[in-house]
């Protein structure tokens, strides 16, 4: 259905063509949602998204973003956001407590909490037009209009235990650090305010230390005592604890016909620093179909299938050699020939780095 309407502006008319448009239904309001209601809202696409938590809040997640630059922001609408984040120009490598390796990133990061960055979204897109419902936790089942971005489909097991935090007066040497444990690994992240992340990435053993057990407790159970000794010499900021249990790495099981994004879709592995990344990025994939769709060029059915082969063919090779170069963090063997490589100065930083991106 489509009409005009004049709009007049001293002694000038125009003519408006406008159509109706059908709106799209988003479920879950972390990155990938907002991003995308954000996208379709740049299109006149009328968007709803569902959250089931309110905001500002705390979220798992590394808090270092690499992979999406500043045109990404932009064209989200978000670069305010994206100027306001930490720049994290070099890494520190450790293996348990020894330093491997002090590395100047390929392409600075930018480290930005999830406190900071979803209210900063959430607040664009009312507005921008878009109607947000918190605290209303939907079914994630699908159906013609919905889009499914409530994070890591629920799974029985998985070999992974998953925790962050934040610490104040935390020194750190670098912007980012990465510490190889026992079977894991650690990510350290400077973010706003003098504010350090800590994320790490543990066995699923370790989640059956005692209910009283720490971050700390954790990291020295996983070899790294140093770092559990850093920790608690600096102050937790313990409302943004968060945890994880039971979930896999890479392409997530779903439904055919569901319209499935961010974590709902793919999880790539932490170390890449990529997870926020990919949720803007498949965002921005996904919105050029769901335009079509509401404006009846498209049928829901289209749109799913060409959105998925789209994300396949920007997260192919990158959600590849990820999975490739994971076990080499995790595994003694591996953790011994990085090091042996790094020492040799035979590790191709660039090239890996590119390939993860």
């Amino acid at each position: 259905m489509a009409w005009s309407v004049s709009l007049e502006s001293g002694s000038e008319q125009r003519a408006v063509s406008l159509t109706t448009m059908r709106t799209v239904e988003i479920a879950g309001g972390g990155v990938a949602g907002l991003a995308l209601g954000l996208a379709l809202r740049r299109e006149g696409v009328p968007v709803r998204v569902h959250e089931a938590g309110v905001y500002p809040r705390h979220r798992l997640c590394g808090e270092f973003i690499s992979g999406a630059g500043p045109e990404d922001f932009e064209r989200l609408g978000i670069s305010h956001l994206y100027h306001r984040s930490e720049v994290l120009t070099e890494v520190l490598w450790f293996k348990g407590d020894r330093l491997l390796q002090r590395r100047t990133l390929p392409v600075p990061a930018r480290g930005i909490s999830r406190w900071q960055l979803d209210a900063g979204m959430a607040e664009c897109l009312t507005k921008a037009g878009g109607e947000l419902l918190c605290e209303n936790r939907v079914p994630v089942s699908g159906g013609e209009g919905w889009v499914v971005a409530t994070g890591r489909p629920r799974a029985e097991s998985g070999p992974w235990l998953a925790q962050k935090a934040h610490y104040q007066n935390l020194p750190t040497e670098a912007g980012l650090e990465m510490h190889l444990g026992t079977g894991g690994y650690t990510g350290l992240a400077r973010v706003e305010n003098g504010t350090v992340n800590v994320c790490s990435l543990f066995p699923a053993s370790l989640g059956r230390l005692s209910a009283s057990a720490t971050h700390a407790d954790r990291l020295r159970a996983g070899g790294l005592p140093a770092l559990a000794a850093r920790l608690e010499a600096a102050q937790l900021i313990e409302a943004s604890r968060c945890g994880v249990s039971g979930f896999v790495t890479g392409w997530q099981p779903h439904a055919a016909d569901i319209f499935a994004l961010g974590d709902h879709r793919a999880i790539i592995p932490p170390f890449t620093g990529h997870g926020v990344s990919m949720a803007m990025l498949a965002a921005l994939e996904a919105a050029p179909f769901l335009v079509r769709w509401s404006s009846g060029r498209l049928t829901w059915n289209d749109a799913v299938k060409a959105t998925r082969l789209a994300l396949k063919e920007k997260f192919r090779r990158r959600l590849r050699w990820a999975s490739l170069l994971h076990p080499w963090l995790l595994r003694p063997g591996g953790q011994t020939a990085l090091s042996f490589l790094v020492r040799c100065g035979l590790l191709p930083w660039p090239w890996i780095f590119r390939r993860l991106r």
